[in-house]
């Protein structure tokens, strides 16, 4: 029986780890410049990139004083829209960096009714 996610995280190094499994989602968070044929086994409703490329989706616009970037608009697995726009993050237990697909993930599910979404 196929389980079927609302968000499905890859985080770097398991794409190919999916590829002989089918898995259902609504919305795939993948590291950017993953390869489209990696992902043949995913039915997803929506890819969202992240990484450090202008291409991501999800990226950061600073790293001495984290910013997270969203630089188009993206539909979270409850059909709401998160705008482009920039997060300042503050202080973190780890890089941003490596902190990315995790802020992703909060963003994807975080209440769009407090800051930065006013």
């Amino acid at each position: 029986m196929e389980q079927t996610w609302g968000i499905l995280l890859l985080p770097p190094g398991t794409v190919r780890a999916i590829q002989e499994v089918p898995i259902s989602c609504a919305c795939l968070l993948v590291e950017g410049g993953c390869p489209a044929e990696l992902l043949t086994a995913v039915e997803t409703d929506h890819v969202i990139t992240y990484g450090l490329s202008p291409r991501d989706s999800l990226t950061l616009s600073s790293l001495r004083e984290p910013v997270l970037c969203v630089q188009r608009s993206l539909q979270r697995p409850d059909g709401t829209i998160i705008e482009p726009q920039e997060l300042p993050l503050g202080t973190l237990p780890m890089s941003a960096e490596q902190m990315l697909p995790l802020l992703g993930l909060w963003l994807l599910q975080m209440p769009l009714t407090g800051k930065p979404f006013l």
